[in-house]
């Protein structure tokens, strides 16, 4: 699994010209017991795997940080019910989108956030 993430994040890095940046967001890893579709292969990374990945193909992080919390999964798996279950959008949208607003203003635990810079000289 972390393969095809590998391959698809190195695509996304590797366009970038030299000092050139670019962002990227993944569900952290601690999360994978709560999201349904982490059974049928959705991917999850943890700080140590994002911050190898940089280093072994010389990208500088400018940013890494960690945020949203239990509002962000209660609105994940929301999603999903209202999606597969109930065929229509998020049920409660209004609510669950300020909820999950507030959360990532503050340090969490279900996204990373990254931003990475080129380093190499093309």
């Amino acid at each position: 699994r972390a393969y095809r993430f590998y391959e698809t994040t190195l695509s996304v890095l590797t366009e970038l010209g030299a000092g050139e940046k670019r962002s990227l967001v993944v569900l952290n890893k601690v999360d994978k017991i709560t999201d349904p579709a982490w059974f049928f292969g959705h991917r999850h990374y943890s700080l140590d795997f994002m911050r190898k990945l940089c280093r072994e193909h010389e990208f500088e992080i400018a940013d890494l940080s960690v945020f949203g919390g239990n509002w962000v999964m209660l609105d994940i798996l929301n999603l999903y019910f209202s999606k597969w279950i109930l065929r229509r959008d998020n049920v409660f949208k209004k609510h669950y989108f300020q909820k999950v607003e507030d959360e990532y203003n503050k340090e969490g635990y279900m996204n990373i956030f990254m931003r990475a810079i080129n380093k190499k000289q093309k």
